[in-house]
């Protein structure tokens, strides 16, 4: 495949076939012209013995061919010299005025959903160029604002579901204080706890915006990743399956506490639901100069990497959970995706081919301006393991 070339260059490219043509054509005319007097020079009229001797017109034909070739090379070096400058000239002057242009491609190909709000505000003259970042501006505005929107129909409607659920809670604690081991009614109080629980989980998901500085400060996601795992050890030992934690001593990163708190316990929580009994479960964290990986891999059935893409989706479960009647509403791994951008981050899920899934979440390091970090924030320290 042929590298791609930048626009400038292929105008500068075409600017140089130009000039080529040009500089043919004009050699051609040149040429002739010089011909033609070439000619005429040595016809002489009226015929005369001592002009028109042998001697006289050799003398003659020699001068104009020589005066021909010198005009000729004079005039293609100085036709070669103006076609150089001038594909450079133009190639300068192209990358010069397109420098803008890939300013703007750089610049919005950062933008995401959770930085929407940032904004080109391209200075410069008043030309097309400036006409394209100003669109792009409104553009990313009227996004905004439809993203703003649907968070606070989210909030809103999360408000106004919770409330009725609210009741309903109340009455049925009551009904089941007076009637203990009604079935029906703790049955109906699991139905309302799964459905407030579904409902946080969605407003969790609408929110797309990144973290504003003010409620960021260094989490340690090895300390969490560690913390997490030991609460829900009860979970692994019930199903008999062996889990093993190797995390940096520290991994620091910038964001909420809370929120990263609950991407990892959604992570850890989907391996000790789906892993098989007897199956294993690892949890890693590495820290390195430009972020924190962390790898959550657990035993289970053979997905194709269809499958697996669409794990991240909202209420995607997979067909062999369904299957397996598995606990769970979809939404975990949406959650944490969700996390991870409004963090800077990233989170990816592929598939092993033993079997199972590996959960790859990535987020930035801790910034300068995030506060007061531990010390040896940026250095290699040994890893903890944790059976």
């Amino acid at each position: 495949m042929l590298p791609k070339k930048s626009l400038a260059t292929r105008i500068a490219l075409t600017s140089g076939a130009i000039f080529t043509v040009i500089s043919v054509l004009v050699m051609c005319a040149v040429w002739t012209s010089l011909s033609s007097v070439a000619s005429s020079s040595i016809t002489v009229e009226p015929p005369d013995a001592a002009s028109s001797s042998p001697q006289v017109v050799e003398a003659v034909f020699r001068l104009t061919s020589g005066a021909t070739a010198t005009i000729m090379t004079v005039t293609g070096a100085a036709l070669a010299l103006i076609t150089v400058l001038g594909t450079f000239i133009t190639y300068r002057a192209a990358r010069s005025s397109l420098r803008r242009v890939a300013e703007i491609t750089e610049h919005t190909r950062r933008i995401t959903a959770s930085t929407m709000d940032e904004r080109l505000a391209l200075r410069g003259p008043d030309d097309e160029i400036k006409d394209l970042a100003d669109t792009i501006d409104i553009t990313l505005g009227q996004l905004s604002d439809a993203f703003a929107q649907q968070e606070r129909f989210a909030a809103n409607a999360s408000h106004e579901l919770r409330t009725p659920l609210a009741v309903v809670r109340t009455s049925l604690e009551s009904i089941g204080a007076d009637d203990p081991g009604n079935e029906a009614v703790e049955r109906s109080l699991r139905n309302v706890t799964r459905m407030d629980e579904m409902i946080g989980s969605l407003l969790l998901l609408s929110q797309t915006r990144q973290l504003s500085e003010e409620v960021r400060s260094p989490v340690d996601l090895s300390e969490v990743v560690r913390i997490v795992v030991e609460e829900l050890a009860p979970a692994f030992r019930s199903r008999e399956v062996l889990t093993t934690t190797i995390a940096d001593d520290e991994a620091i990163i910038d964001g909420d506490q809370t929120l990263i708190t609950q991407a990892v316990h959604n992570l850890v929580q989907n391996a000790a639901r789906y892993t098989p009994s007897g199956g294993r479960a690892s949890f890693t964290v590495t820290m390195s100069p430009h972020g924190v990986v962390a790898r959550f891999t657990n035993d289970g059935p053979i997905f194709t990497d269809d499958e697996v893409s669409q794990f991240t989706e909202p209420f995607s479960r997979g067909a062999h959970t369904r299957v397996a009647g598995t606990a769970g509403h979809g939404l975990g791994l949406s959650i944490v995706a969700s996390i991870a951008r409004q963090h800077g981050g990233s989170f990816e899920v592929e598939s092993r081919r033993e079997g199972g899934f590996i959960g790859i979440l990535r987020l930035p390091p801790v910034t300068q301006e995030a506060g007061d970090a531990p010390p040896g924030l940026h250095s290699a320290h040994s890893a903890r393991t944790i059976t």
